[in-house]
């Protein structure tokens, strides 16, 4: 929680806690998030995510909070798909959520696939994850 934990670079997201995806409007279908959102990009080692809960406040300031914080413009029609922690690591094996701040995004995090290579099924679990879990507007 914000104010009790204090993570350094490197260290685990808690299992209670929650991620957030920005999903931008082409992985977004009829205000669902598809699963394409959950890939990863190029030569990506990780997902990027942000964890909702190094702000303070309710969720919908914790949300505004990591909307003024994110570094690529954001979309009126993306969403944020919320991931909480301790359930993508219960159904993804080896599965690792890792706070890595940035100078601009002190809640930039990343999601870890178990020897640096993702999979299908990886893919739509969280993406199934996301879907049985509340999504934001980006904007």
């Amino acid at each position: 929680m914000a104010g009790v934990v204090c993570l350094q670079d490197g260290d685990d997201i808690p299992n209670s806690d929650h991620v957030l995806r920005y999903c931008s409007p082409r992985h977004v279908m009829y205000g669902a998030i598809i699963e394409t959102a959950f890939e990863l990009r190029g030569s990506d080692s990780y997902l990027s995510v942000n964890w909702l809960e190094h702000f303070s406040g309710n969720t919908c300031q914790r949300l505004q909070s990591i909307r003024d914080s994110i570094a690529i413009k954001l979309s009126p029609s993306g969403r944020f798909a919320m991931i909480p922690v301790v359930e993508a690591k219960g159904n993804i094996e080896n599965l690792q959520i890792k706070y890595h701040p940035t100078p601009t995004d002190n809640s930039h995090a990343g999601i870890y696939f178990s020897g640096s290579e993702q999979n299908l099924e990886q893919t739509l679990e969280l993406a199934n994850i996301a879907a049985n879990n509340q999504s934001f507007l980006s904007a």
